[in-house]
């Protein structure tokens, strides 16, 4: 039995199986399919992790990350009105983790090093579900500390430390709790993104916009998201800002949470 089908077991047990199906379906009739897989994967390798004693020792990042904190604050129904993301990126406290990722798959045909980045591992599988139906192939991107845990993760140029997971936004998928990285450390990864014009993607601009948002209702003031962020990486907040309060650019469609208010955002920009 696979850990996909394990994990549908333990939602049988929470008795939110039928909830859980019901967004497994609205997703293949919208044609989210490999949208909701990222989130049935995720899911499957914190309820395997929580099983191993390992709840503590992990972080979703990345689009999985943003999602975890409009899900903490929205509820389920923010799953299908997000953006999607291609793959999952997890963080790990420690390297004795890493043997449970390839775990969440029924059939793996890539496990090993990036080439390109030393401390990213790279995992690439499919499962099936307890109802027979394949799920799409993604992958998983594990980022592991470069030499002791002490010295903590690097991704994006930040430095995720013990601190990182203590600040842990936990939330919950239909009765499986989740551990994501707090906003302000995400928006920090976020703005360490480069492009080769220079210029931010869509979907990073909205994600910006949303992480913004997100610190606000956390109470982070904008003097306390000065001290995250480089010289460099002030200048593409306050680019992104400047693009999002263009009409033109539509930056306002993209967005499922309602933006941080104009003070905060006037405040932000003189960083």
């Amino acid at each position: 039995m696979g850990t996909l089908i394990d994990t549908e077991l333990a939602l049988v047990e929470k008795a939110t199986y039928e909830k859980y199906m019901g967004f497994v379906r609205e997703a293949y009739g919208l044609g989210k399919d490999f949208h909701s897989a990222q989130v049935r994967y995720m899911m499957t390798f914190a309820h395997l992790a929580r099983e191993r004693g390992q709840s503590r020792n992990f972080l979703f990042i990345g689009g999985l990350g943003i999602l975890g904190n409009l899900v903490n604050r929205l509820g389920e129904d923010a799953i299908l009105k997000w953006r999607g993301t291609k793959d999952l990126d997890l963080v790990l406290s420690n390297k004795s983790c890493s043997p449970l990722v390839s775990t969440i798959f029924d059939l793996v045909d890539v496990h090993g090093p990036s080439l390109s980045i030393p401390n990213k591992l790279s995992t690439r599988g499919c499962s099936v579900d307890g109802e027979g139906y394949s799920l799409p192939t993604t992958t998983v991107d594990t980022y592991i500390p470069k030499g002791s845990s002490d010295d903590g993760v690097i991704v994006q140029g930040k430095v995720l430390t013990e601190a990182s997971f203590e600040r842990a936004i936990i939330s919950d998928f239909f009765g499986i709790p989740i551990p994501f990285c707090d906003p302000v450390d995400l928006l920090e990864m976020k703005l360490g993104i480069t492009t080769s014009t220079q210029d931010p993607r869509r979907r990073d601009c909205a994600d910006v916009l949303h992480l913004v948002s997100l610190s606000q209702r956390m109470g982070y003031t904008p003097e306390s998201i000065r001290q995250f962020l480089s010289p460099l990486k002030r200048e593409s907040l306050r680019r992104v800002l400047a693009l999002a309060s263009d009409s033109s650019t539509g930056f306002s469609h993209d967005l499922i949470y309602p933006p941080c208010s104009q003070p905060y955002k006037k405040e932000l920009t003189r960083l």
